[in-house]
């Protein structure tokens, strides 16, 4: 089956606030300091016939990119595979509930 990227839209938005809720225990996240809402977060979904199988949000400050929420929902999909996906023209830092590398 093929995994398609898509940047998150109105429609996964919803979605995505309620996962990570229930998942994290807030759609508030905190990273180095600053308090992070996941209903504003920029980002993107990966998708395999249409549902969202991984999530990866991340947020831009001046010329740095963090990456704050990354979330494989699928166990078909391996962890490895939506995580180092390359995203076009953003050069990210991971920076997960897993710490920093």
């Amino acid at each position: 089956m093929k995994l398609d990227i898509a940047s998150i839209n109105d429609e996964d938005r919803e979605f995505i606030v309620r996962y990570i809720s229930r998942n994290w225990g807030s759609s508030v996240i905190v990273t180095r300091g600053k308090v992070h809402r996941t209903e504003e977060l920029p980002g993107f979904v990966a998708l395999m016939d249409r549902e969202i199988k991984g999530i990866v949000t991340y947020n831009i400050y001046e010329s740095d990119c963090e990456i704050v929420s990354l979330d494989n929902l699928s166990e078909r999909c391996q962890k490895s595979r939506f995580q180092y996906l390359t995203i076009p023209h953003l050069d990210c830092r991971l920076a997960t509930r897993y710490g920093n590398p």
